[in-house]
């Protein structure tokens, strides 16, 4: 407890896997944590984690770049929206992604929370 100036360290709760820490131990400009909100009365420090512009490339076209994400990074926004990254082999320069399923499984999302996105959705309400 105290003024957060006061203070030298924190516990960190509510995190499952504390690999995702890892992401910011490395070199990386995709990530960084900010200071969200301290509670002085608790002694809770909230931070977040954002992502940086300099993550986002834009490409002309799709052949033009290639990100290269480091795993730690991959760890964090797996952790952050709950997914899970494929993992290819080092060899494999094309890849080839099948359109169709790609449609039936965001169809099969939307279809599946189309009740709870009516409830939280609402068109002129």
């Amino acid at each position: 407890t105290g003024k957060a100036d006061n203070v030298n360290w924190f516990h960190i709760k509510d995190i499952n896997n504390l690999e995702v820490f890892k992401a910011f131990g490395i070199k990386q400009k995709m990530l960084y944590l900010k200071l969200h909100k301290y509670y002085d009365f608790t002694g809770v420090l909230e931070l977040k984690i954002c992502i940086s512009s300099e993550s986002l490339v834009k490409l002309s076209h799709p052949s033009d770049f290639k990100v290269r994400v480091p795993v730690e990074v991959k760890n964090v926004l797996n952790f952050c929206f709950d997914t899970e990254t494929p993992t290819y082999e080092e060899e494999e320069k094309t890849l080839s992604h099948d359109i169709d399923k790609l449609y039936d499984a965001v169809k099969e999302f939307h279809d599946a929370t189309e009740d709870e996105r009516e409830e939280r959705v609402q068109i002129n309400p």
